[in-house]
């Protein structure tokens, strides 16, 4: 998605519906409040992650207050978060993209005791409960693996976002760990591009010029595999040089089919959502203690998607949503 300013939006949800807003458990009979805060609030990703937090929420019968940013940069992020906080939810959960900078307003609102969960991504400092995220370094290191096997000679190109965010880090390392099981492939300088897609259609047109021999992109965000996408067809290099993204939005799904991606590594966002707020909910009514928790980390399903199984059952159940069901 594209970098934007800061455009908050906040949603007081009970199950699937939305009104008004609440400061505090003390609201809406005694129900405890959940918050989660996500970057990039209109991207299909978020949407599918909103729409498993609101079937657990009222399944759990807790109230969720959901807020994001249009962005992904820390400062507009920071900023709501630090308004959420002042309204005291019960138990919280975010994503970051930036995994260092949120350590200290984390500890500030875990001082008091409430739980806080992080989803698709973490602290630096591992402060949070639980983190409910993809295995980034393994899915990716699996899909190169797979992905390569008849692809013979030639460079790899990786493009990610800012050193900073620690899972798209770990998509891009898993990724290059995986080509070494092909032997044949080099591997060119990792590329930081954040998520701009035109910074990242400039870098691979660039790449191209300079590396004749580029076999296979991987872009580790939707922006990036955008901008590789754009860079591929102006070189008329689609469908001939191999594209491998992050993610099955419903436009990269249908890049897919035209053939402008090659495969796509599809994540859990729903389940995400619905386990966050879960936890934190048990965790809330006493049914698990912050004790209990010993897995600082637990994985989400992941899949490859494509254009041969793109409309299989399974791969459709990994396409992210615009709507909730």
């Amino acid at each position: 998605m594209a970098i934007g300013a800061l455009a908050a939006v906040g949603l007081l949800v009970s199950g699937c519906s939305s009104s008004g807003t609440a400061d505090s458990s003390s609201t809406s009979g005694g129900k405890k409040t959940i918050a989660f805060v996500t970057p990039q609030n209109t991207n299909p990703y978020y949407g599918t992650m909103k729409c498993g937090a609101q079937d657990a929420a009222k399944k759990n019968d807790v109230n969720l207050l959901w807020q994001g940013t249009a962005s992904t940069e820390t400062a507009d992020e920071m900023n709501v978060l630090n308004s959420v906080m002042a309204k005291k939810p019960d138990g919280m959960s975010m994503t970051v993209w930036d995994n260092t900078a949120f350590n200290a307003v984390a500890h500030q609102y875990m001082a008091g005791g409430a739980p806080l969960v992080t989803a698709d991504s973490l602290l630096s400092d591992n402060s949070m409960l639980q983190s409910i995220r993809t295995d980034s370094f393994g899915s990716s290191r699996d899909a190169a693996k797979d992905l390569t096997k008849n692809i013979t000679g030639g460079s790899v190109l990786i493009l990610t976002d800012k050193p900073g965010n620690q899972i798209q880090m770990a998509r891009a390392n898993g990724f290059k760990e995986g080509l070494k099981s092909n032997g044949s492939l080099k591997t060119l300088d990792i590329q930081y591009v954040g998520s701009d897609s035109a910074k990242a259609s400039s870098t691979v047109s660039s790449a191209l010029a300079a590396n004749p021999g580029i076999k296979l992109v991987f872009t580790t965000n939707d922006a990036a595999g955008t901008g590789a996408s754009n860079a591929l067809r102006a070189a008329k290099q689609t469908g001939k040089t191999t594209l491998v993204g992050y993610d099955t939005e419903p436009a990269q799904v249908d890049q897919l089919r035209k053939g402008e991606y090659q495969a796509l590594i599809a994540q859990s966002p729903y389940q995400m959502g619905y386990d966050a707020v879960s936890l934190l909910a048990d965790v809330l009514s006493g049914k698990t203690k912050k004790s209990d928790v010993t897995e600082k980390t637990k994985y989400t399903p992941w899949y490859i998607v494509t254009k041969a199984n793109v409309d299989t059952a399974k791969a459709q159940s990994f396409v992210y949503k615009n709507q909730c069901n």
